[in-house]
């Protein structure tokens, strides 16, 4: 099949990361009539979904549609939605690289000419392990049933590409575009930003509250960056899911330590500060990955935690910082300091 490029381009994203995916695939593409679905997940907090709508460019897209799931059945807003994207012809699809039900059933039914998988942090690593494997990439769920009855496809052969910003092994059958946050990177004129000479941000993770840590390690972590660097501003960045009063014995004992609790996506926090970090220090967090892309010169390490600190399996650690050898993260150790 030979779409013309005069069709729209789709792209359809559910979560922050995604949209950042897509600005970056427009430019790397060269893309002109590009149509953005934003799709709001019912049990995601009002705060996130209030974020992602206000990350949104209207003026980078031609138009932009977003479709509020609701708590219970879709089945109605959904046949409706589809039926809609039916009628249209597209040149390039854009989803997120593991396809949900409602992401099989769309694709099942609409015309285009390719399909491009966008990045959503690690969880491309689980796509290339399922392709290397040999396992199934995709489950189908016996809800959609109810979509044949009204005339809808369930299944067809699915054919696609990936965008990513991750080193990826050559994959036989499957074509990769890698990028570098390109289109960001000059927006934002992250190049020409001075950089600080006494702040560094430490990338916070929920590794207490999901009892991978004990919190006397996970605070000896932030205590020894806070010992090693006496004359910086040590600024804590953190996760959504943590609990704030859990570092009241480092603030209290440290007056360069601040902690910071931001709204904003991790991302789009750092490219929009008017200076470049010192450093920037994580344990096995993602935005590790897209912080090196941004600021490839910068100093982003991640620190490795003893087998015998960690409480619960290693795998997930592990296969995090397998990943950041790959993107040249330096790694440290508790000797380090």
């Amino acid at each position: 099949m030979n779409i013309s490029i005069d069709y729209k381009n789709l792209f359809i994203i559910r979560f922050p990361f995604q949209l950042l995916s897509a600005q970056e695939a427009v430019n790397h593409f060269k893309l002109n009539n590009n149509h953005l679905i934003v799709v709001l997940n019912y049990n995601n907090p009002e705060k996130h979904k209030a974020q992602l709508k206000n990350l949104i460019d209207y003026d980078f897209w031609d138009t932009v549609l977003i479709y509020e799931e609701k708590k219970g059945s879709n089945f109605f807003q959904t046949l409706k939605y589809i039926k809609k994207l039916k009628k249209e012809k597209f040149n390039y699809v854009f989803i997120k690289n593991s396809f949900l039900a409602n992401d099989q059933l769309l694709l099942s039914n609409i015309v285009y000419n390719k399909l491009i998988l966008l990045e959503d942090g690690t969880i491309t690593f689980r796509l290339i392990d399922r392709i290397i494997n040999n396992k199934p990439l995709f489950s189908f769920k016996k809800k959609l049933y109810r979509f044949y009855l009204l005339g809808l496809n369930l299944k067809k052969k699915y054919s696609f590409e990936i965008f990513t910003m991750f080193d990826l092994p050559k994959l036989k059958g499957y074509k990769v575009h890698k990028h570098n946050f390109e289109y960001l990177r000059k927006k934002y004129e992250i190049e020409s930003k001075d950089k600080s000479k006494d702040k560094i941000f430490i990338i916070g993770q929920q590794h207490v509250e999901t009892k991978y840590l004990s919190l006397e390690t996970y605070l000896g972590f932030i205590e020894a960056i806070i010992k090693k660097y006496p004359h910086c501003k040590i600024i804590y960045m953190m996760h959504r899911k943590e609990l704030e009063d859990k570092f009241e014995p480092l603030t209290s004992k440290y007056k360069n330590l601040e902690i910071l609790k931001s709204d904003t996506m991790g991302e789009l926090y750092f490219i929009q500060l008017n200076y470049q970090p010192f450093m920037i220090i994580g344990t096995a967090s993602t935005l590790l990955f897209s912080l090196k892309k941004f600021f490839p010169k910068l100093d982003i390490l991640s620190y490795i935690f003893e087998d015998n600190e960690i409480l619960a399996e290693h795998e997930w650690f592990h296969n995090n910082y397998k990943s950041f050898e790959k993107e040249k993260i330096k790694f440290v150790k508790k000797k380090d300091f």
